[in-house]
């Protein structure tokens, strides 16, 4: 995987490539990718590229409420081109809301008060300049990042959840939230859905590696890294664009009777930005809280 971030990197055979006329024009194109994605049993592409946005579209675009009628979707901006991933159904949400649950169940069984953690589905993060913007599947940010009266920091973990077609886009968006935040996000969950023939769950745990790692970062040495289990603390400093190295740490695949490559392994202080304390520890997610996490799909 490459470290830099590319606006059309990722983007899966057959998608949708418009110059911007009007959200009117925008909102039909959006809802024949998702009934066709709906018709295929959800298999297919799920972007749109959008070229030529004017400011006042892409804000519109990417305001709150989103503004392309019952059409739910996630939008990337880079300069004026828009990419949008079209949300296919309830089950896609359902899973990333189901380890929302998850999370937040396991976080109180630790001992962390409510307040110490907050969800940021709906936030918007701006990028390294005024021009870029992304949204997340789901984010976690802990009260560190949350100051009384401010914006939000970064989340510490993010989310992003598409089709299987879709696996080598969302990993290029793990990109993206790695650069823009200097590595202030810790962790991406990749997770991709397949619902035809054989259901599975496929769940990447991506995060960058540590500024120490051998030079040059050869295939081997991101080798080496992998197997290490559970897989390194990700690191807790900033790193530039130019010299991060994301890896996938580890990888879960979920299907109707099996679960390899658990359990998964969130750790404490690279989640809430601080030392667990008490009886709080690392959040881990074994064979059954993962099923849970996956139900909606089988």
């Amino acid at each position: 995987m490459s470290s830099l971030y590319e606006i059309m990197a990722g983007l899966p055979e057959g998608y949708v490539l418009r110059t911007y006329a009007s959200l009117k024009v925008l909102e039909m194109t959006a809802k024949e990718v998702r009934d066709k994605l709906e018709h295929n049993d959800q298999e297919g592409n799920q972007y749109i590229v959008i070229l030529g946005l004017s400011k006042q579209a892409a804000e519109r675009l990417g305001g709150d409420p989103p503004r392309l009628g019952d059409v739910v979707y996630r939008f990337t901006l880079d300069g004026s081109t828009g990419v949008l991933k079209v949300v296919p159904s309830w089950p896609h949400e359902r899973v990333t809301g189901d380890f929302n649950l998850q999370l937040s169940a396991l976080f109180t069984t630790a001992g962390v008060p409510l307040g110490d953690f907050g969800w940021a589905r709906s936030m918007r993060y701006p990028g390294t300049s005024s021009d870029r913007q992304k949204e997340a599947d789901e984010c976690l940010v802990p009260a560190t990042r949350m100051p009384t009266g401010q914006t939000e920091g970064w989340p510490t973990l993010v989310f992003e959840t598409g089709v299987s077609e879709s696996l080598s886009r969302l990993r290029n968006d793990a990109r993206w939230w790695f650069n823009n935040s200097k590595g202030a996000v810790r962790i991406v969950l990749v997770i991709s859905i397949k619902r035809s023939g054989n259901k599975e769950v496929t769940i990447e745990k991506w995060q960058l590696l540590p500024p120490g790692a051998p030079q040059p970062v050869t295939r081997a040495v991101i080798d080496s890294f992998r197997y290490i289990h559970p897989a390194p603390m990700p690191p807790l400093v900033h790193q530039p664009a130019v010299s991060q190295h994301p890896y996938d740490a580890q990888v879960i695949k979920i299907t109707q009777n099996s679960v390899t490559g658990g359990p998964l392994v969130l750790p404490f202080r690279a989640l809430m930005d601080r030392p667990p304390q008490g009886q709080e520890r690392d959040i881990v997610l074994h064979d059954q809280e993962l099923r849970f996490c996956s139900r909606s799909v089988f």
